[in-house]
């Protein structure tokens, strides 16, 4: 479930608006029943060079603050746990990075977290060390006040006036090095927090590998709190093992076993 603040959902991208993707917004729209926009950059920009280029359609509406996820993250999204500490921690005036646990190895691949306990302000970030720093790492969500594009012109400024960086990649913007480093500490008032998850699962989607073991995650996250969402048995039917979900279109064979992991006897018919 969406928070009951969320007015709006931006995806941005450099990718091609297809056909596939139009349909699916439209379909994510008419199903959850809030505007969904898909904004695409003119060159891959970054994370910061994304929301930077489109920040007159982010702040349309004068919101209080937005999220950012990274696409190719999987997990169980804490948006409501993410969004009342946003309120209760920072004021509703500081900038969160949602944070994982990770082993001193696995640690080294991504941004890595120094926090401060008592507060949870961020002491220290540094991207991809060579040693290690910490076993917090960043798991790719932020919940920003619009303040951050204080800090995001000033990264853009600087991009335009160092003249050892070309022409063509000035507007992008990396998030990590650019915003993330400089505000922790006592950056713009010691205004960056860390949220950690304390359940749930967490992992990216970098191949198509990652992209199965991710949906097994979410199909188990499914049968834990929305089992209406999955197939059942039904008398005289298909038989289903384990947590699978069917879409509507498909039609499947009586004498079929599905199971999460493997389909036997089954035929699949699509009447899209």
């Amino acid at each position: 479930m969406w928070h009951p603040d969320v007015r709006e959902i931006l995806l941005i991208g450099f990718y091609n608006q297809s056909q596939q993707m139009s349909r699916f917004v439209d379909d994510m729209q008419r199903k959850y029943g809030i505007p969904i926009r898909y904004l695409q950059e003119y060159a891959p920009l970054g994370t910061a060079g994304g929301i930077y280029h489109f920040r007159d359609q982010i702040l349309r509406g004068n919101p209080r603050a937005f999220f950012v996820f990274n696409s190719d993250v999987c997990c169980d999204f804490p948006v409501w746990e993410m969004a009342q500490f946003h309120s209760n921690v920072t004021g509703g005036n500081g900038y969160v990075i949602l944070g994982t646990e990770a082993n001193e190895q696995q640690a080294l691949s991504y941004g890595c977290i120094v926090e401060e306990p008592s507060t949870h302000k961020v002491l220290h970030y540094v991207e991809k060390p060579e040693t290690f720093v910490s076993n917090i790492i960043n798991a790719g969500g932020y919940i920003f006040s619009p303040d951050i594009f204080q800090h995001l012109t000033r990264a853009f400024t600087a991009n335009y006036e160092n003249e050892l960086i070309h022409d063509a990649a000035r507007d992008s913007i990396d998030l990590h090095s650019s915003v993330l480093t400089p505000l922790a500490g006592n950056g713009d008032g010691g205004k960056l927090y860390v949220y950690k998850m304390n359940s749930g699962f967490w992992t990216q989607v970098k191949n198509a590998g990652h992209a199965i073991y991710a949906n097994r995650l979410y199909l188990s996250l499914f049968k834990e709190r929305h089992p209406e969402y999955l197939a059942t048995n039904t008398p005289g039917g298909h038989e289903i093992y384990g947590a699978v979900r069917i879409h509507p279109s498909a039609q499947i064979d009586s004498s079929a076993v599905v199971r999460w992991y493997i389909r036997t006897q089954a035929f699949f018919k699509s009447t899209c």
